[in-house]
């Protein structure tokens, strides 16, 4: 069974809520880096289903996939730092993944998860101070992230590591933006 068939039987799974199953195969998808597979681990371990509820994996699988350019896992992590779950809360980080992912969604439409609206909420809230420091670190994040694209780098997150495809537009389009 080649991973497309395996990714699809795991949703199928998932859908007939066979959780233990499902988790099972997402997390061998994952060892095998395809792509999608962190996501849903990383709901999974949100929801506690087919494994017990973790934040903190749940957070590091959903980095994983928002590194590989998965908008809606962007959207995740700028929540996660925006609530202070299993991570500091950090106003300036969640700003940084809420443009990734709002970004993403201009690109895709389809993949548009409510990250706009908090980052509409989140700006109203920071002073103009900080509102400069999240415009710089974003910047500068997306030029490291592009510079590393570029240099074919390798990404780690804990245990979990993958080689950074398919940004390059994102992160061109980003930097536009945030000029």
């Amino acid at each position: 069974m080649d991973f497309d068939q395996k990714f699809m039987q795991a949703h199928g799974l998932l859908s007939k809520q066979s959780y233990h199953e499902a988790f099972q195969l997402f997390q061998e998808l994952s060892r095998d880096n395809y792509g999608g597979a962190d996501h849903f681990l990383a709901w999974m371990y949100e929801q506690g289903l087919g494994a017990d509820k973790d934040a903190l994996k749940a957070f590091e699988h959903y980095m994983f996939s928002a590194n590989a350019g998965d908008g809606a896992s962007q959207y995740a992590v700028g929540m996660y730092y925006l609530g202070g779950i299993a991570v500091v809360q950090d106003v300036i980080k969640a700003y940084h993944w809420l443009t990734l992912s709002a970004q993403a969604a201009e690109l895709d439409p389809a993949s548009e998860c409510g990250a706009k609206d908090e980052l509409e909420k989140l700006v109203m809230k920071l002073t103009e101070e900080q509102l400069n420091d999240a415009h710089n670190q974003s910047h500068a994040a997306a030029e490291h992230l592009l510079n590393d694209f570029h240099a074919g780098l390798v990404f780690e997150s804990g245990d979990i590591t993958t080689q950074l495809e398919g940004v390059t537009e994102q992160l061109h389009d980003l930097l536009l933006t945030i000029k």
